[in-house]
């Protein structure tokens, strides 16, 4: 597919989602870069784990990024040339509390699982986090983050439910 294509990949299933009415659901959404050398063995048990109840009208992604072209300030990537971005994109109807907790926990276990070899989260995900979390997260780039905060948020008014700080 030419570029603009796979960057409007999502589009067809964001607008059925919104067509069906999935679109209101939750979305605990599974966000994470993996090491390469790791994403098949990590990505493996999560989707052996995953059921059509579980993703609902979602969609899984698994695919290679150059970590070359990443140059947002901040974006934290696995310490590999050529990580994987694995998505995990569900949707579970709101009134089923007990499946979104599944989905939570499944996300958590997979996130500590990559973590443990190096990967991160992307953050526009659903991995429970608290502080520690997002330290270990932003790891060396932790007190450049705090400088940052404490230069263009001196109020502490920018994403408080986070619990980043």
């Amino acid at each position: 597919m030419d570029h603009y294509a796979f960057l409007d990949r999502i589009a067809p299933v964001v607008a059925a989602l919104k067509e069906s009415g999935a679109w209101t659901f939750a979305h605990p959404w599974l966000n994470l870069l993996l090491p390469g050398d790791h994403a098949a063995e990590l990505s493996a048990p999560v989707l052996d784990a995953l059921t059509p109840a579980a993703l609902g009208p979602g969609v899984i992604q698994l695919y290679p990024i150059r970590r070359d072209r990443l140059t947002s300030p901040l974006f934290r990537t696995p310490d590999d040339p050529v990580p994987y971005l694995f998505d995990v994109l569900g949707a579970v109807p709101p009134d089923d509390t007990a499946a979104v907790r599944r989905a939570l926990a499944a996300n958590r276990a997979a996130y500590e699982s990559a973590a443990a070899v190096g990967g991160t989260q992307y953050p526009v995900g659903c991995v429970p986090f608290d502080r520690a979390d997002w330290r270990t997260q932003f790891g060396s780039a932790w007190p450049q983050l705090a400088a940052a905060k404490r230069t263009y948020d001196p109020h502490g008014i920018l994403t408080p439910g986070q619990g980043i700080f």
